[in-house]
């Protein structure tokens, strides 16, 4: 199957870094792979040295006349069985490629919106595929206008050989690189430092746990508006230098393989948990709210533990948890990274895209089993639009997806 990618990001977060993944297992799937990214941008550099065929041009909005004159001379050179996109300004180019050129078209969407009334009832109709990252995203999107039968949910990929638990002499070499003794136990945040990510009163239990165990360190790994507020914070207390602040780093799984716990303790719904799937991948347990699709991402009580809410205390209580028992530690660690490769290994996904794109005529999209789907339209939205939070669910793993479709 030949497949064209587009990609108009100029940033290097979770849509990007599902880009470049599922771009690189389709690739390595042996499907004729090809990305259209913009110049430069982290896409651009994480896919250089890489065998896809990359073609980097100036982006400036969804309808940059270079841009499409790229795209259109990629679609007669190569005439791609799909043009497959997850930037919203190029929903409505890509349709008009995709008619014109006669190209099936597939679209992703990150977020649990669409914005305008003709992206809610027409682009999931006009797409040949329309997929979302998680089923929580579906459910916002159809309650929005949008229709069921036209959204496909698939999770987002990992790369279970880049995320990985690290060998013993590498977990020691980057603790000592970080300054942490092998003795300490380090708790992790990962992500955009913002009020909605709970960094507040994550930073605000991490400072009263640090009274209380003189072995505990924090390591902040991101950047955002809240960053600097946040490093003053620590800095004016007693435990001050137990917390380490690394930035924003593009190879985030090498940092994973020092921490012991990593809390998500978002506020605002969060689309899906993809730092939450790496560091389980990484053999990491987790603490994580139950903010939308967050929940997707991992099992409370069998790969982490899951915040009721989001204040100092209880995000206190869950971390002195996994303090006092390592032997809890243990068992998330194990079945942490087991969950992951069942449900998002970047080969299975890549699998599962594949045989739902050359299902004919288009099939379900990924039905949950009869109780499941019972369980999912009972759910309780808590408000409304961006503020819906839904609680954890269990839903089936890609193999069995796979096995339904590709038969």
């Amino acid at each position: 199957m030949k497949l064209l990618f587009i990609d108009s990001s100029r940033n290097g977060w979770g849509t990007e870094t599902h880009f470049v993944e599922l771009v690189t297992a389709v690739h390595q799937a042996g499907h004729d792979v090809r990305a259209i990214v913009r110049r430069d941008s982290p896409v651009d550099r994480l896919l250089r040295g890489s065998p896809i065929a990359r073609i980097a041009t100036p982006f400036r909005g969804g309808a940059d006349p270079r841009a499409l004159a790229a795209v259109v001379r990629e679609i007669r050179r190569d005439r791609p069985d799909w043009i497959v996109t997850s930037r919203g300004k190029l929903y409505v180019p890509a349709l008009a490629l995709g008619l014109a050129f006669d190209v099936r078209v597939a679209l992703f969407r990150h977020l649990a919106y669409l914005k305008h009334w003709h992206e809610q009832r027409l682009v999931p109709r006009l797409a040949d595929r329309f997929y979302v990252v998680s089923h929580f995203a579906q459910d916002v999107l159809v309650e929005d206008g949008a229709p069921r039968e036209r959204l496909t949910p698939l999770y987002n990929p990992i790369d279970m050989q880049r995320f990985r638990p690290p060998a013993p002499a590498e977990r020691s070499a980057l603790r000592e690189r970080l300054g942490l003794r092998p003795d300490e136990l380090v708790v992790g945040f990962a992500g955009r430092m913002e009020i909605g990510k709970g960094v507040v009163p994550l930073c605000e239990a991490a400072t009263l746990l640090m009274k209380r165990h003189p072995a505990l360190r924090m390591l902040w790994i991101g950047d955002g508006p809240e960053k600097t507020t946040l490093e003053r914070f620590a800095a004016a207390t007693a435990g001050g230098a137990r917390h380490v602040f690394v930035g924003w780093q593009p190879r985030v799984e090498e940092y994973f393989g020092a921490l012991d716990v990593l809390v998500a303790p978002s506020i605002v719904v969060e689309t899906f948990g993809r730092v939450v799937a790496e560091a389980q991948a990484c053999g990491v347990p987790v603490i994580a709210s139950a903010a939308g699709g967050l929940s997707e991402a991992f099992q409370p009580g069998r790969t982490g533990l899951l915040l009721n809410q989001v204040d100092t205390q209880t995000i206190c209580a869950a971390i002195e948890q996994l303090i006092d028992d390592p032997d809890l530690r243990h068992t998330l660690r194990s079945n942490g990274r087991q969950f992951v490769q069942a449900r998002f290994a970047a080969d299975k996904v890549a699998h599962a895209f594949i045989a739902h794109l050359a299902a004919t005529p288009l099939p379900a999209a990924f039905d949950l089993p009869a109780p499941a789907v019972a369980a999912a339209a009972s759910r309780p939205s808590t408000a409304t639009g961006a503020q819906r939070a839904l609680a954890p669910l269990e839903y089936p793993a890609l193999d069995e997806l796979v096995a339904e479709h590709a038969g």
